[in-house]
């Protein structure tokens, strides 16, 4: 017996649905590549090193292994910071959400740490924390393709 195959429809780009699901793996992407600039640029937990050499604690608890890149500012609330590098926090699992100075439980250790280690990155947040923006397919190529020159030029 032949078996029969079916055709498939060609796919219509100009749909809501289809602008909506492309959408959404473009900021997939530049999500991905946002975390990955930040961990190329601090390359361990920055909290953990803020407390083992600027406060000279070294009962501090820093997992080992992987690292998650944490959203200063909300990721939820502010679309104009989502994509920011300036926005990234690169700490090890305990420190982004199961110590009690995490960054998700305490917002004064990471204004601490960022007051002290990177004070322009901080004004920039505080100057551009009530920026609206539109996220769009063009905003996000954009943005990915400068993420994409910023690992290249720093591998």
């Amino acid at each position: 017996m032949k078996k029969k195959t079916k055709k498939k429809k060609p796919v219509d780009k100009n749909t809501k649905t289809y602008k909506a699901k492309e959408l959404r793996m473009l900021a997939k992407k530049c999500l991905k590549l946002w975390a990955l600039v930040g961990k190329k640029r601090a390359n361990t937990c920055e909290l953990g090193n803020y407390y083992k050499f600027e406060i000279g604690r070294n009962d501090c608890p820093c997992s080992k292994g992987s690292l998650n890149a944490h959203h200063i500012e909300s990721f939820r609330m502010n679309k104009a910071l989502r994509f920011a590098s300036e926005n990234c926090l690169v700490v090890c699992p305990g420190h982004h959400l199961y110590f009690s100075d995490s960054a998700h439980r305490s917002f004064a250790t990471v204004y601490q740490y960022m007051s002290a280690n990177r004070p322009d990155d901080l004004l920039y947040l505080l100057d551009h924390y009530r920026d609206k923006a539109e996220i769009t397919k063009e905003y996000l190529e954009d943005k990915i393709s400068s993420f994409q020159c910023e690992l290249n030029v720093s591998l």
